[in-house]
């Protein structure tokens, strides 16, 4: 359970620092 809980929270990181990115370059467009 712990290296599934593990995954999970790995997936997790990975899909905020994706949305970060699109929205900062989203931003970025923006204030351009």
């Amino acid at each position: 359970e712990a290296s599934a809980v593990l995954l999970l929270i790995s997936l997790g990181v990975l899909v905020a620092v994706r949305l970060l990115e699109a929205r900062g370059r989203a931003w970025k467009s923006t204030t351009r």
